[in-house]
């Protein structure tokens, strides 16, 4: 038996797996970017709707 042999054909299934993983994080990232922007947005617009409510008075 040549030394190494038992590695043959590992390559391709290591891809796949760190492949996986590495789309899993990108798409995670991706994800709490957009939570985290429509969690602005809607604080944003709350905060410009109580401003502009002419009895919005400071307490």
């Amino acid at each position: 038996m040549r030394p190494g042999a038992h590695d043959e054909g590992s390559a391709p299934v290591e891809f796949v797996l760190v492949g996986a993983l590495l789309t899993l994080l990108v798409l995670s990232v991706l994800q709490l970017g957009l939570a985290l922007h429509v969690r602005n947005t809607v604080t944003d617009a709350a905060a410009e709707g109580r401003a502009s409510r002419p009895s919005a008075a400071p307490r």
